[in-house]
């Protein structure tokens, strides 16, 4: 639709509330995990980048959640990434409210399933049939943080298990992998990964590049529906 002339901003669907930003939003975690852009920015720029995309405001929840764990895990490693998971769902309730997000399934029930199937023992079978691993956001997103709440401390172990789930496996894989990047580092994963990785020095020299970026100014305003979550944002 940008392609033939409509404005990016009106060129998303307005029932999109799949997986899409969650899955993409990783160098915005990482700005904001190095301190690079504030709050603010980060929120604003995921909203943009989200509405791209995806109209449903649930897309945009998603991918506030991944990046706020990204940013917790570059910050704070396994034990920061492993309290936000654990209490994600009360984020995800105020975001909700705030991004007028209430349809169901809400990504906050979800979420809240998800933690208490890990603190009962759950595996990642029941994980993957009580919460769901298709394309919708409030599902796979869900998934993804249940399993790695799981799993934190076997990245390598952890990241397969997400992907042998089926479902949107090539998102819930991106996500996750995300995450345990952030967390543990590139070591944490095999050298045969590493190594066999598709265009590996142009990633990594764009990661470099990622790392080095100036603090960034204040980005631009938003607009999301009638919603306010912050002085002069709009979701």
């Amino acid at each position: 639709r940008i392609k033939a002339g409509v404005n990016w901003w009106n060129s998303s669907s307005p029932d999109g509330a799949g997986n899409g930003p969650p899955m993409k939003i990783a160098p915005v975690g990482v700005l904001l995990g190095l301190k690079k852009i504030s709050e603010f920015e980060s929120l604003s720029a995921t909203v943009n980048i989200a509405r791209m995309t995806h109209g449903d405001p649930r897309a945009a929840v998603g991918g506030v959640l991944q990046t706020k764990a990204i940013a917790a895990a570059l910050c704070g490693g396994v034990p920061a990434l492993e309290a936000f998971l654990s209490f994600a769902w009360l984020e995800a309730d105020m975001l909700e409210s705030a991004f007028g997000a209430d349809q169901e399934p809400k990504m906050s029930d979800r979420l809240s399933m998800g933690r208490q199937l890990v603190m009962s023992g759950a595996g990642m079978d029941n994980l993957r049939e009580r919460i769901g691993v298709g394309p919708l956001v409030s599902e796979s997103l869900a998934f993804v943080f249940a399993s790695v709440l799981k799993l934190l401390r076997e990245p390598e172990r952890c990241l397969e298990e997400v992907v042998s789930q089926g479902g949107d496996a090539d998102t819930t894989g991106s996500m996750a992998g995300a995450l345990l990047g952030a967390a543990h580092g590139m070591g944490a994963f095999p050298r045969r990964w590493r190594e066999s990785l598709e265009a590996k020095d142009r990633l990594v020299a764009l990661a470099d590049g990622l790392y080095d970026m100036p603090i960034l100014r204040e980005a631009p305003r938003i607009s999301f529906g009638s919603h306010t979550v912050a002085p002069e944002v709009s979701i």
